[in-house]
């Protein structure tokens, strides 16, 4: 998977880019996450106190994807953590 399809997934799932080129987005717990891109891998983090914390992260070559961004089905799948659309409302 390429930085190009990934960028179109999380648009699809409501990310919003910020000024940094990162991709940010509040869920409904009230905590905000981004998702960072690197030359060869993203990052999936947390705002805290204390700045931003590493959930998970991994290459590009190694995150799967099931997206129809027009229908009802979008999955990212980095190291097991799933991101879809009913955990990031």
């Amino acid at each position: 998977m390429n930085k190009e399809e990934l960028i179109k997934i999380i648009l699809c799932l409501g990310f919003k880019p910020d000024r940094y080129g990162h991709y940010q987005k509040t869920f409904k717990n009230g905590k905000t996450y981004r998702l960072k891109f690197g030359k060869t891998a993203l990052r999936f983090e947390v705002k805290t106190d204390y700045g931003w914390f590493n959930i998970v992260s991994d290459y590009f070559k190694n995150i799967r994807s099931a997206s129809s961004c027009n229908g009802k089905m979008i999955n990212l799948v980095i190291k097991g953590k799933r991101l879809n659309q009913e955990n990031t409302e």
